[in-house]
C-alpha cells in the first residue's frame, strides 16, 4: 500500500472499526472469547496518528511492549482495547 503514515493509519483504523463489528456479533452470539479477542489492538508506538485516532475512536491505552516483528527488529508496540462508554465511566 502506497500512501502517507495518515493513509494507513486511517486504513488500520476502518479495519479496526470492522474487527469491531464482527467483536459486537461474537459477543451477541455468545461467543465471548472470540469477541476479546478482536477488541484489543496493537500499534507502532512512533506511529502518533494513529495513537490520535484510536483515541479519539474510543480505545483505551492499556500498555506497552517491546516485539520482535520481522520486517522491523525490536519494536515498542501499544495496546489499546475498545471498551463501551459505560466501562470507561466505571474505571
Amino acid at each position: 500500500m502506497d500512501g502517507s503514515v495518515a493513509d494507513l493509519s486511517k486504513y488500520r483504523l476502518e479495519r479496526a472499526k470492522d474487527d469491531l463489528k464482527t467483536a459486537r456479533d461474537n459477543y451477541n452470539e455468545g461467543s465471548y472469547r472470540a469477541s476479546v479477542n478482536r477488541s484489543y489492538y496493537a500499534l507502532l508506538k512512533s506511529n502518533f496518528p494513529a495513537q490520535k485516532m484510536y483515541e479519539k475512536a474510543g480505545f483505551v491505552y492499556r500498555g506497552e511492549q517491546r516485539l520482535y516483528a520481522e520486517n522491523t527488529g525490536m519494536t515498542e508496540f501499544l495496546y489499546y482495547e475498545k471498551v463501551s462508554k459505560t466501562a470507561a465511566m466505571l474505571a
